[in-house]
Parts: C-alpha cells; sequence; structure tokens
C-alpha cells in the first residue's frame, strides 16, 4: 500500500514536530493551509511546516528580522523550552516509529539523505545497516530537532560546505 501525505491541524503538527502550539500557529498565520480536514477545519502537509521553518531560517541569515516575527534559531529554542515546560503531557502520548522510506518521504527528501543524516548522527530509535538503511527505526520529531538544529548551526556559521555535505540545502 502505497504512503499519501497527510494533512495535519496545528494541534497535529504541534504533537508531531514537539513545537509550541502558540509558536507554530503564529508561523503558520497567514499560511494557506494544503487542504480541509474534517469539520472545515485548515490542514497543512508536514512538509509545509517544515519549509516555513526552513525559510523563516534563511530570512533570518539574510538580515534582521522584524520584532513581529520570529527567526528560526527561535522557534528551534522555543520548542525545546516547551519540551521542558510540557515534559510530562509529551512523554505520556505514543511514540510514532517509522522506516528511512516513510522520513524521507515525511520530510520531502531522498531515503540517500536520510541515511547522510544517520551517518552524522541523527538520533534513531533502532540502529540499521548504515551501508543500505535497512532496519533503521526513526522518530519523526528526532529528525526535525536533529536537522532544523544543524541546519541552523550551519547558517549562523555561514557553512555552505557543511550544508551541502549534510544535505541540509
Amino acid at each position: 500500500m502505497a504512503m499519501q501525505r497527510q494533512l495535519w491541524s496545528i494541534n497535529g503538527l504541534a504533537t508531531e514536530l514537539r513545537i509550541d502550539r502558540r509558536t507554530l500557529a503564529k508561523l503558520l498565520d497567514g499560511v494557506p493551509a494544503d487542504g480541509t480536514l474534517k469539520g472545515g477545519r485548515p490542514g497543512w502537509h508536514l512538509n509545509t511546516a517544515l519549509d516555513l521553518i526552513a525559510d523563516k531560517n534563511s530570512a533570518a541569515k539574510r538580515g534582521p528580522v522584524s520584532r513581529k516575527s520570529a527567526s528560526a534559531d527561535a522557534v528551534i529554542l522555543d520548542n525545546y523550552v516547551d519540551r521542558l515546560e510540557n515534559w510530562r503531557e509529551l512523554r505520556s502520548e505514543p511514540e510514532v516509529v517509522l522506516a528511512i522510506a516513510e522520513v524521507a518521504e515525511m520530510f520531502g527528501v531522498t531515503c540517500e539523505t536520510v541515511l547522510v543524516w544517520l551517518r552524522a548522527g541523527m538520533p534513531c530509535r533502532e540502529r540499521g545497516c548504515f551501508e543500505t538503511g535497512d532496519g533503521f527505526k526513526l522518530v519523526p520529531c528526532w529528525t526535525f530537532d536533529w536537522v532544523s538544529s544543524l541546519s541552523a548551526l550551519a547558517d549562523v556559521a555561514h557553512d555552505g560546505r557543511a550544508q551541502r555535505a549534510l544535505k541540509l540545502l
């Protein structure tokens, strides 16, 4: 059975990415929904949220960010602060575990890109073969945290070589 892209509510995205709901709602404010959920509520694909965070990160690199809009670095830090403040709620939720191909599709990248991230130290629930990628079990929010944090670090360092090598572009 082929996987299909899923629409997420703001609460669903915030839970999956473990980002504060208010922070994510601010980021999505004014972004057209990718579709409509049951009950007529707007829904976005995971990639839309990830692209938005990456765009904010690029904008932060280009110049000063107004007080009204948060930089990607602030969003990433807010994510970790929210986890600290809401750790009981977050740890009580069932953890989603996916194979490399599922994570690649979810993040809109190739399986080889996810394998590069794993070789560079991205955390995983279960370790597999670093040559083929077989057997790895990944937690999507861990992938998001690792990629967004490393992307922000590479941007701050203005290190295009590292971004290319780590397939963060």
